[in-house]
C-alpha cells in the first residue's frame, strides 16, 4: 500500500502542479475556478475564480460517490456509493449536524440547507473518481472507520484505467505512466 500511496501522492502533486500552470493562460481550455467544496461529498465548486455565491450566482459542482469522503448510510454505517444529484434524483435523506445537533433534512432541499449551493443537478460520470471508490473500499473502509459499500454500481467497476489516461492526457498533456517513471 505504501507505494500506491507514494504514487498517488506524486499524482496528486503532478496533476494540481500541471493545472496550476494551464490555468493560468497556458491554455484557454483550463480556467481558475472558485473550488470551495460541496458541503457533502466536498467536490470543489466549478464557477469561475472570482464569482460571489449569491441567490443568482451559487456554487455549483460535478458531485462523486460521497463515501469517498466518508459520507455513509446511517443505519448500515457502509460507505455511501452515491452522488448529490443521484440522493437528490432517489428522494434521499442526509443528517446535518447543526447548532450541537444532528438535524435530517431530505436531499431535495439540498439548496435551503447550504443556501451558497445549486440544488445538485449535473448528472457528470467521474470516471476516476468512482473507480477508486470501486477498487479502494477497504482502504476507505479502515480510514473512515466505516464498513464497505455492498451497492457499488457495477459501472464503477467496469471503468477502463487506460481510457481514464487517455482523457487525463488529452485534458492536462500528461499521462499516468510518465508520473510513475519519474518516481
Amino acid at each position: 500500500m505504501k507505494t500506491s500511496n507514494y504514487a498517488n501522492q506524486v499524482l496528486v502533486e503532478k496533476v494540481v502542479e500541471k493545472i496550476f500552470h494551464v490555468s493560468f493562460g497556458m491554455n484557454e481550455g483550463m480556467l481558475p475556478r472558485c473550488g470551495e467544496p460541496c458541503p457533502r461529498c466536498k467536490c470543489p465548486c466549478i464557477k469561475a475564480f472570482d464569482h460571489i455565491s449569491g441567490s443568482d450566482n451559487r456554487h455549483d459542482t460535478f458531485h462523486q460517490p460521497s463515501g469517498l469522503v466518508g459520507c455513509h448510510w446511517d443505519k448500515t454505517l457502509e460507505l455511501s456509493e452515491s452522488s448529490c444529484v443521484e440522493d437528490v434524483l432517489n428522494n434521499k435523506l442526509m443528517i446535518v449536524y447543526e447548532n450541537g445537533e444532528d438535524k435530517i433534512y431530505p436531499y431535495k432541499d439540498f439548496d435551503k440547507v447550504f443556501t451558497t449551493w445549486e440544488l445538485p443537478s449535473i448528472k457528470q460520470p467521474l470516471p476516476l473518481r468512482e473507480y477508486l471508490f470501486a477498487h479502494c473500499q477497504d482502504y476507505l473502509a479502515v480510514k473512515y472507520e466505516l464498513q464497505i459499500s455492498s451497492s457499488v454500481p457495477a459501472k464503477y467497476y467496469s471503468h477502463d484505467l487506460d481510457e481514464i489516461d487517455r482523457q487525463l492526457n488529452r485534458i492536462l498533456g500528461i499521462q499516468f505512466d510518465e508520473i510513475f517513471m519519474s518516481r
